[in-house]
């Protein structure tokens, strides 16, 4: 059957290619939806093209469709008629009614559990198969208590999130045994190492070619560390002085002897080559961590991270360190980390 992946990181692009090739039907096409999430995802389109990962591509800028009505939208279309607003809002803002034949007629993937990158096909395409794909440790942790569960599904009738829904029919994990066990009964397992061991050496260089347009990852013999960052500044949880006193004071705690690594998240606008006195190689951020595990002779003797579900996904580091949201002692007002 065709397929439709809705993404918005370079993870999200890296499992739609993986599940795609999967999927194996030369009977069916295949059509990726690309938010706005992670700025310059677009440069992949022609890559994604012309290695023949999917038919076609389309841009949706669920991202700041959605922030628009939440700012000038009124309190009515923002709850009595929100999924009319919403709805509206993003086929007036993108051309995706140019596709909803072929939407109508595929099996919807998202990678999204909250927000109108899933609400959107949720309300729109209510018949289709629509499958939620796993995004990170977020996927796990239930946000939506009871009360408002009912409140949006009986009241508002609106998209509920977290899977409730019940036009989500799959939620598509590496651990779906670690669901909410109110909605372990939609988990179907990822088998992500497993696409990963099975692609052919035509395959894993296809995927490289779409992510590191040219570019190439050279480790020495030295004893190395890699350090994943995420977009803590760039979300508004600390200051972006705060963050680089926490990755400085993370290198100078665990590096020692070691050549450090970093690899920046892809919606960091940090330039850390000018933030950190340490001297220290980038690891390019237009491309998903788990690809390491796709290039040859690349092996890390630590990683470090305060959280990341990616550095879980990887075999090429030999010791990992997570240290945990708690590490981070100076949230700004009104900020919570879950």
């Amino acid at each position: 059957m065709n397929q439709v992946y809705i993404c918005g990181t370079y993870f999200h692009v890296y499992v739609s290619m993986l599940k795609q090739l999967q999927h194996n039907d030369p009977t069916s096409k295949s059509l990726l939806i690309l938010n706005d999430h992670t700025p310059g995802i677009e440069k992949l389109i022609p890559a994604l093209l012309e290695n023949g990962f999917v038919d076609d591509v389309i841009l949706v800028p669920f991202r700041k469709i959605e922030s628009a009505e939440k700012s000038n939208g009124s309190f009515l279309s923002r709850t009595l008629f929100r999924n009319r607003a919403m709805v509206r809002a993003v086929e007036q803002h993108s051309d995706i009614l140019k596709s909803k034949s072929f939407i109508e007629a595929s099996e919807i993937n998202s990678f999204y559990l909250w927000g109108y990158p899933t609400a959107y096909f949720v309300m729109r395409f209510p018949n289709s198969y629509l499958r939620i794909i796993e995004d990170g440790a977020r996927n796990y942790i239930i946000r939506i208590s009871h009360a408002k569960l009912l409140k949006r599904k009986y009241l508002l009738r609106t998209y509920i999130g977290d899977g409730f829904d019940e036009r989500v029919r799959e939620i598509n994990l590496q651990f779906p045994e670690q669901l909410d066990k109110r909605l372990r009964h939609k988990g179907t397992r990822l088998e992500l190492r497993q696409m990963q061991d099975n692609l052919s050496a035509r395959d894993n260089q296809r995927i490289l070619n779409v992510f590191m347009n040219g570019e190439t990852v050279q480790l020495n013999d030295q004893k190395k560390i890699l350090i994943i960052t995420q977009p803590l500044s760039e979300d508004n949880f600390v200051t972006e002085q705060y963050k680089v006193s926490l990755y400085a004071e993370m290198i100078e705690a665990h590096a020692d002897d070691h050549e450090v690594y970093i690899k920046p998240h892809p919606r960091e606008l940090t330039n850390y080559c000018e933030k950190l006195h340490r001297p220290f190689i980038e690891i390019p951020r237009s491309f998903p961590l788990e690809m390491f595990d796709l290039m040859e002779n690349i092996r890390f003797d630590k990683g470090i991270t305060i959280f990341s579900s990616g550095m879980g996904n990887l075999r090429c580091i030999a010791h990992k360190v997570h240290l945990g949201r708690d590490h981070i002692k100076e949230l700004l007002p009104g900020k919570k980390l879950i």
